[in-house]
């Protein structure tokens, strides 16, 4: 094998391994993508659920107040309940 085969035997070594390097950084930062898509779809799902039980609860709350008007409404103005 002559000085230059020898050459581009290394080259050839070198950039394969350089080629292995750069799939796997790909590769890693795919996942790292996928898995930060995930945690955000977590968080906003979470975000959106106690949302929309904190509005399930005020609805709840604001019923609960309009029966109370409704029922204090009802209360005859000399009853002790009026006052």
């Amino acid at each position: 094998m002559t000085g230059r085969q020898k050459v581009d035997e290394a080259q050839l070594e070198w950039d394969k391994r350089c080629l292995a390097a750069w799939d796997h950084e790909v590769d890693r930062r795919k996942w790292w993508d996928i898995s930060h898509q995930l945690q955000q779809a977590e968080r906003s799902r979470r975000v959106e659920a106690e949302e929309r039980r904190r509005k399930e609860f005020n609805c709840y709350v604001q019923h609960r107040l309009e029966i109370e008007d409704i029922h204090l409404a009802a209360v005859p103005p000399d009853h002790p309940m009026a006052n």
